[in-house]
């Protein structure tokens, strides 16, 4: 809608030709989804190690989150740097810093705050199921987490 349609070309400075880049929404879609799932991955091992200390499933959600935002503050830092792509005078550049803006918001937003405490608290005990089979291939190799520690 911002660049297609030429929605605040007065406020980014540029000049929309109607279009954009056919390349545009693979490369944001790519840096999104990843992004996501290293953020995903981040919350869900917090969560995990909480969990292990012994705590119930919504207590696990919340202290993760707690614990994680010093991290956060390094991590918005940096996409904060990435926004500044929209200072470019190079159209392409600018989407991709106004795209990656907005799809860490939508996660952060959306995706953090609504959706995986949500589930996670719905889901309970199933949150930590596994299928047979993989279960006892851990077993078997023996993998393990470590001691549980106090929560």
């Amino acid at each position: 809608m911002i660049f297609q349609h030429g929605n605040l070309q007065g406020l980014l400075d540029y000049h929309s030709v109607g279009a954009l880049d056919a390349t545009q929404p693979i490369l944001l879609f790519a840096i999104g989804f990843g992004l996501a799932t290293d953020y995903g991955v981040f919350l869900l091992a917090r969560i995990k190690e909480a969990r292990d200390a012994c705590a119930p499933s919504a207590q696990a959600v919340a202290l993760a989150r707690t614990h994680r935002a010093d991290r956060d503050l390094c991590r918005t830092a940096v996409h904060v740097a990435v926004g500044a792509f929209a200072t470019s005078q190079i159209v392409f550049i600018k989407e991709l810093g106004i795209g990656t803006a907005l799809a860490v918001l939508l996660d952060a937003s959306v995706i953090r705050v609504l959706l995986v405490p949500s589930l996670m608290g719905l889901l309970g005990p199933l949150n930590w199921w596994a299928p047979r089979p993989l279960r006892r291939l851990h077993q078997r190799i023996g993998l393990q987490e470590g001691a549980p520690q106090a929560a």
